[in-house]
């Protein structure tokens, strides 16, 4: 009976452990470990090189998704002249035009829409200094009416440094427990108070001049972007007349030979 016995328990599903014990938790604890060596390699670092590090990695980021971006406009812009150039080339082979000027015109479309990029680009620039260029003129504003940050503050510790009528006043009304601002000290700190604000105030001046200088400037290459724009797009629509024309004339000479080629037969 044990030869039975022994064949049918061979056969009973038995629960497989080792996977657990070996598999998933030894994933689990691999990736544990690598947690706590990783909190341990970042309380190594200090928190200001962590911040450099995470502002670093988020500007990186920024700058992918724009690259991300300008590809996808650049794949969506390819798609489309792909396309025109598709849909006129069967239009010329239709008529029986020839197709020699149409990548001249497909370089010259391209050749306007990057300039129209660059305009928008500009464009977009020139806002973004002009919203600079406002924010720095408030500023500088806030600046010029706020008073110094000691002005009124009193001091809250008694240095004994005072005047007769200090002392003669704190003799006066000694209930009170009023706490005299040193006068000497704020007499000294002014200086320094008023230097430091004209310095900020230069700064400022300064930041804005050059932000108008980069405005001008930006605001002559949109001009002259736009100007060349406008002749290329005069080029084109002359090109597109010339080529209308010409289709024109082969139209006519098709009819033509039609009609010579019936009569011929006619007689």
């Amino acid at each position: 009976m044990s030869g039975p016995s022994d064949e049918t328990a061979g056969d009973l599903p038995v629960k497989d452990i080792g996977l657990n014990l070996f598999g998933a938790g030894g994933l689990q604890e691999t990736s544990t470990a690598r947690t706590m060596k990783a909190h341990q390699a970042v309380s190594r670092v200090s928190r200001e090189e962590l911040e450099d590090r995470f502002l670093r990695l988020h500007d990186e980021n920024i700058l992918l998704k724009q690259h991300a971006r300008k590809q996808e406009d650049k794949i969506k812009r390819m798609a489309t002249k792909l396309i025109r150039l598709v849909n006129d080339k069967k239009r010329y082979e239709r008529v029986g035009g020839g197709p020699q000027r149409l990548g001249r015109d497909v370089e010259m479309e391209e050749m306007i829409e990057q300039l129209q990029e660059k305009v928008h680009e500009l464009e977009r620039q020139n806002e973004v200094l002009k919203n600079r260029l406002i924010s720095a003129k408030q500023q500088l504003q806030g600046q010029g009416h706020r008073q110094t940050p000691h002005s009124r503050v009193q001091a809250r510790i008694n240095t004994g440094r005072r005047r007769a009528s200090a002392t003669t006043g704190l003799q006066e009304c000694p209930r009170k427990g009023v706490r005299f601002q040193n006068i000497d000290e704020a007499e000294t700190a002014q200086p320094a108070l008023t230097k430091y604000g004209s310095s900020l105030l230069e700064e400022a001046r300064g930041e804005i001049r050059n932000l108008e200088n980069v405005i001008q400037s930006q605001r002559g290459q949109i001009e002259e972007l736009e100007h060349l724009a406008e002749i290329l797009k005069t080029q084109l629509r002359r090109k597109e007349n010339e080529i209308e024309l010409s289709l024109l004339q082969l139209r006519e000479q098709q009819a033509t030979d039609q009609r010579y080629v019936k009569t011929e037969i006619s007689l």
